[in-house]
């Protein structure tokens, strides 16, 4: 496990609690794409890639 993480180039942050507007302009591009998917996961769809 620790080996993959070193090659991806380590953990991704974890996205802040989304309160506002500018909360969400303000995550970077995978964190957006976590805060959507467990968006649709709190509200009972499966994301399949």
């Amino acid at each position: 496990m620790r080996e993959q993480l070193e090659l991806r180039g380590g953990r991704l942050e974890r996205h802040t609690p989304v309160r506002t507007l500018e909360d969400v302009q303000g995550l970077s591009l995978p964190q957006l794409g976590t805060y959507v998917s467990d968006m649709f996961k709190k509200n009972g769809f499966a994301l399949s890639i």
